[in-house]
């Protein structure tokens, strides 16, 4: 499994995440979320292990 792991941030500093893979006789507690909803246009930047990554609205209202 691919887990994303979302670190906090203060007001408007953009979202920084980290990626890692598990297995699933290892998965750590963590909540599940499905993004594949409502419009596919990513036009939200979001930063994963300091690299730029395009998301969709739904998807950065929820991180």
């Amino acid at each position: 499994l691919r887990i994303l792991k979302v670190f906090l941030g203060d007001g408007d500093e953009p979202i920084r995440t980290r990626l890692w893979y598990c297995l699933l006789s290892s998965l750590p507690n963590c909540v599940a979320l499905s993004y594949e909803w409502g419009s596919p246009a990513r036009d939200h930047d979001i930063f994963c292990e300091g690299k730029i990554v395009k998301v969709t609205s739904n998807l950065l209202a929820a991180l």
